[in-house]
C-alpha cells in the first residue's frame, strides 16, 4: 500500500505522539509498504541516516511560521504576546491551527494514497484532513485513520470552548476510524462517533531495549519520575512537600519539561532532588532499570493514561502510583523500606509491542 502519515512531531523529538508516529512508520515499512511521513522537522537535523536505516520517506510539513517545536512557540515571546497568544489559543487553537492548512496542502499534493494516518496532538491535523476530504472527494486516500493520544473536547485539562464541538463533529463525520489507546477514553468522545472508535495502544519496538541486568538495589533509596505535570491535575506538589519533611536520605530523579513544578523545591531538597531534561527513550528505560522504584503521577480522570507507564513496565522496576493529593503516604513509606507489595498492577507489555500494534492499523485498511 501507499501510506501517508501526518503528525506534529517525530524522531528525534521525545514525546508520546512522536514515538507513536515514528514506531508506526518504521513498522509499516518493515511490513512492505511505501510510507511517507510528514511532520515538523527539527531545524538543522540531518535525517539521511534515519531514512537509510528505516526506509521511511521523511518530508517536512512545509514552511511553518508560528508552530516550531513543543513548548517553545510562546515561551520566548514578550508578556504582551503571551497574553495575546493565550487568547488566540482559546479562540482558534492558535498557533496549532496553522497545521490544519499544512495538512490540507499535503493531502492535496498526494496522489493515489491507500491509507492516511493523522496523529494528534495537535488536533488541527485532523481538522485539516477533514477539510481536505470534504473538498477533494475522489482524490482523498481510500482509508483514513485518525489517531488520538488524548481527547480534544473531552479533555479535562484543555477544556475547549463549546463551539469547537461543531469542528469535532465535522471531523468525526469525515474520518473512517478513530483510534484511541485505552477503552476508558471512549467516554470522552461524542455518541456520534462511537462506532468509529477502535482501541489500539501505544506501540514500541522491544528489540531496541537494554536494561541493567546487574542492578541489585541502591545504597540509599533512588526513585524516578519521567513526564510532564499539570498543576492540580497531575501535580507533584503534595508529594514534594512530604519529601521536604523526610529526615532520611534519598535521591528523587526527575526527567521532565515541567521544570517549574520541581524547581520550586530544589533549594529545600538540595541534592536529594535531581532535575533533568528529557533524554532518549532507550537511555531513559536503562536509567529506570537502575532505580529502586518508579513514581507514576496519576491523572485525575479515567479517560487518559500516561504512555510512560509502558516504559516503566519495560524497565522491570516496581511502580508506585501517587495522586495529586498524595493519599499514599503509608505506601510510599513502605516502598522506601523495600516493601513493594502494593505496587502498580502488572502491565501486559506484549499488547504494546509494535508488531501487534502495527497489525491492528493495517487490518483497518483492508
Amino acid at each position: 500500500m501507499k501510506i501517508v502519515i501526518i503528525s506534529g512531531w517525530a524522531y528525534p523529538d521525545a514525546s508520546p505522539r512522536s514515538f507513536r508516529a515514528t514506531e508506526l512508520a518504521k513498522y509499516l515499512v518493515k511490513s512492505g509498504h511505501d510510507v511517507t511521513h510528514y511532520f515538523m522537522q527539527v531545524e538543522g537535523y540531518d535525517y539521511t541516516e534515519y531514512v537509510k536505516q528505516t526506509g521511511v520517506k521523511v518530508k517536512s510539513l512545509g514552511n511553518i511560521k508560528y508552530v516550531k517545536r513543543p513548548d517553545t512557540t510562546i515561551r520566548k515571546c514578550s508578556l504582551c504576546n503571551k497574553v495575546w497568544y493565550g487568547l488566540l489559543y482559546r479562540l482558534i487553537e492558535f498557533p496549532m491551527i496553522e497545521l490544519a492548512f499544512k495538512t490540507y496542502d499535503v493531502i492535496k499534493g498526494s496522489k493515489n494514497v491507500d491509507l492516511l494516518i493523522t496523529i494528534a496532538y495537535p488536533f488541527p491535523i485532523h481538522w485539516g484532513a477533514a477539510w481536505a476530504k470534504k473538498k477533494l472527494e475522489s482524490q482523498f486516500p481510500k482509508t483514513w485513520i485518525s489517531d488520538c493520544g488524548d481527547p480534544f473536547m473531552g479533555n479535562s485539562v484543555h477544556r475547549p470552548l463549546p463551539y469547537f464541538q461543531y469542528i469535532e463533529n465535522f471531523w468525526g463525520k469525515q474520518t473512517d476510524y478513530i483510534t484511541i489507546p485505552i477503552e476508558e477514553g471512549r467516554k470522552a468522545y461524542s455518541k456520534k462517533v462511537q462506532d468509529k472508535i477502535r482501541i489500539i495502544p501505544q506501540g514500541f519496538d522491544f528489540s531496541d531495549i537494554s536494561l541493567d541486568k546487574n542492578f541489585n538495589g541502591n545504597k540509599i533509596p533512588q526513585f524516578l519520575y519521567a513526564g510532564i505535570t499539570y498543576k492540580g491535575y497531575r501535580d507533584p506538589s503534595a508529594f514534594l512537600e512530604y519529601l521536604c519533611g523526610l529526615k532520611k536520605d534519598f535521591r528523587f530523579i526527575v526527567y521532565t519539561k515541567s521544570k517549574e513544578a520541581f524547581g520550586a523545591y530544589k533549594e529545600r531538597l538540595g541534592e536529594k532532588l535531581v532535575i533533568n531534561d528529557y533524554i532518549s527513550r532507550k537511555e531513559l528505560i536503562y536509567r529506570m532499570s537502575q532505580m529502586d522504584f518508579l513514581i507514576n503521577l496519576l491523572n485525575n480522570n479515567s479517560v487518559q493514561s500516561p504512555s510512560k507507564l509502558i516504559d516503566y513496565a519495560l524497565s522491570g522496576r516496581p511502580i508506585l502510583d501517587i495522586s495529586s493529593s498524595f493519599a499514599e503516604k503509608e505506601n510510599f513509606d513502605n516502598f522506601m523500606k523495600g516493601d513493594y507489595s502494593n505496587k502498580h498492577a502488572g502491565v501486559d507489555v506484549q499488547k504494546y509491542n509494535i508488531e501487534n500494534v502495527g497489525k491492528q492499523f493495517l487490518e483497518l485498511a483492508r
